[in-house]
């Protein structure tokens, strides 16, 4: 059995009172010696089984086992040379490392090829995100693989597709908002919260003859002096929020002509809900203010004589006959101009007319301290001349 061990190995076999009863090595010499005196030995004796390196009676250190029989209270130890032991764990730390360094390598080698087959597509599809963060909406990817990368290829066109769909829908839309702008009648102007143009549509250059060139970027002057602080009211309240709606004000040309506009206004809003400037609607409203002068002097001046008709007698009166003046006498004085339906028979309507305006023009010359007041009719021309406190002649 000692050839199987390695050399200087010795098998040991001690009764229970530390007597050598069998050794491997040098029988003749050991077998009949009483060791209980060594502790090591003494310690064998105490434990059913130990290990240790301890050094034996030939003084020579060993990795040594020992187990007590089962039947007879002996001991047996099996004590091998600490250099073999060693030779031995060298030998299996070797063979140990070896074989993780093959599992090491192994290991690498398929690390290797998997990032081939799912790094390599996670690079692509973070190439394929940096092209559509880019601008490029049309680009999709090419990852095809049946792995986690593949899996996240297919959302990743749906994605680009979406984004692409909305992008056009987006500039459809501010298309469709510029050719409003531009063809609008009315003049649009925005306004950053400095005042400053950023909007100038081409009504606007229209209506106040600066070009979008001059305007955009300055704060343009389109308001005359008077109307100062009621423009920056207006501005206040968009500003605030409000929306302002058919303000009929007066704006001022780049040629210093006065214009009248009706203005609207109303807050622009960034995508996180702030107030970042004003939106404005300019209309010239010139030729219905002077549609509305007409249509005023219609109600209540004869057109052909000038002077005033029957409602403005009546609102006059009805003046004078109310509040303090009530209290005071008024005189009126009628004229009839007789046998003028015979001009307008033999000499005809042109020469009638002419003969109403100048008689006009002749009454409009009363008493100097009496207010006056004159009123044509349809058949014949009537003139009141009214008086306060006197008589037409006083």
């Amino acid at each position: 059995m000692t050839q199987t061990l390695p050399a200087g190995s010795i098998v040991r076999i001690i009764n229970e009172k530390g007597i050598v009863v069998a050794q491997s090595d040098n029988g003749q010499e050991w077998i009949g010696r009483n060791l209980s005196g060594s502790d090591d030995v003494a310690e064998m004796l105490a434990q059913k089984e130990s290990s240790a390196i301890t050094p034996w009676p030939d003084r020579i250190k060993r990795i040594t086992g020992s187990a007590k029989a089962h039947r007879i209270p002996w001991v047996v130890s099996v004590g091998f040379p600490t250099n073999a032991g060693h030779a031995a764990m060298m030998t299996h730390l070797t063979l140990g490392g070896i074989f993780s360094g093959l599992s090491l390598l192994a290991g690498i080698a398929i690390a290797w090829m998997l990032s081939g087959r799912i790094v390599g597509p996670l690079q692509q599809l973070q190439r394929d995100a940096l092209s559509l963060a880019s601008g490029d909406l049309t680009h999709r990817t090419t990852v095809n693989t049946n792995d986690e990368a593949g899996n996240l290829a297919e959302p990743f066109n749906r994605m680009a597709a979406s984004i692409e769909r909305r992008q056009f829908e987006l500039q459809e839309s501010k298309n469709t908002l510029a050719a409003v702008i531009d063809a609008s009648p009315v003049g649009i102007v925005c306004s950053d919260l400095e005042r400053r143009i950023v909007l100038w549509n081409p009504a606007a250059e229209k209506l106040y003859g600066y070009s979008a060139a001059e305007a955009i970027g300055t704060a343009v002057q389109i308001v005359p002096s008077e109307g100062q602080g009621e423009s920056f009211e207006m501005y206040r309240r968009a500003r605030n929020g409000e929306i302002i709606r058919n303000e009929e004000v007066l704006r001022q040309r780049k040629d210093g002509s006065l214009v009248h506009v009706r203005v609207a206004a109303a807050p622009m809003y960034s995508p996180e809900g702030a107030i970042r400037g004003v939106a404005w609607a300019h209309q010239d409203i010139t030729e219905r203010k002077k549609a509305q002068a007409q249509l005023e002097r219609l109600a209540h001046f004869d057109p052909l004589t000038g002077l005033p008709n029957r409602l403005s007698l009546q609102k006059v009166l009805g003046r004078l006959l109310a509040g303090e003046r009530s209290k005071r006498p008024i005189s009126v004085a009628l004229f009839d101009l007789d046998s003028f339906k015979d001009v307008n028979d033999t000499l005809g309507h042109s020469v009638g007319d002419q003969s109403w305006s100048s008689s006009a023009s002749d009454s409009s010359k009363p008493p100097a301290r009496a207010p006056t007041f004159r009123c044509s009719g349809s058949a014949a021309m009537s003139l009141f001349w009214l008086f306060l406190n006197v008589a037409i002649h006083a």
